[in-house]
């Protein structure tokens, strides 16, 4: 992202980042801690908010959302929760394993988390400043409230 405000397109790879993501933290073993399945859930949230923000995006043509402070406004936010979707999607590259699983149509490849990290989850940091995994929960809760609000105010 160059400083203005990202394209629709843009918004729309990050909003299926964060299903990719979210989806690991359901996918395999059904002894999952109920932490990952809240971590999916928020991470979903978060997909579907920017991607209501890309819609948004995509129909708002005010000259007030092209003005450039409003536009920095937008770079900011999608940044920074790009910043945390990423570094997610490189924690879970490291922490997961690629299986393969047999279905009716197939053999198919699926992340799914190492026994280890499962079994030691709530000892990893699962943030960059080195939080757990409830600090990961606020942090992706924050990037969707943040999203929410900043759409509402591009809607109205």
């Amino acid at each position: 992202m160059d400083g203005s405000a990202p394209g629709v397109g843009a918004i729309l790879m990050l909003s299926q980042t964060a299903t990719t993501v979210g989806g690991i933290f359901r996918s395999g073993s059904h002894d999952l801690p109920s932490d990952f399945l809240e971590v999916d859930r928020e991470t979903q949230g978060l997909g579907d908010a920017l991607k209501l923000l890309a819609h948004t995006v995509q129909v708002n043509t005010s000259a007030e959302f092209a003005s450039t402070e409003v536009q920095r406004g937008i770079f900011s936010i999608v940044a920074s929760a790009q910043r945390t979707l990423y570094d997610l999607q490189s924690f879970v590259d490291r922490y997961s394993t690629v299986d393969k699983v047999s279905t009716r149509g197939g053999t198919v490849l699926r992340k799914q988390w190492s026994s280890p990290t499962i079994a030691n989850y709530r000892n990893i940091s699962w943030t960059k400043d080195s939080g757990d995994m409830m600090a990961l929960r606020g942090l992706l809760i924050m990037h969707c409230s943040t999203i929410a609000l900043l759409t509402q105010a591009l809607q109205r």
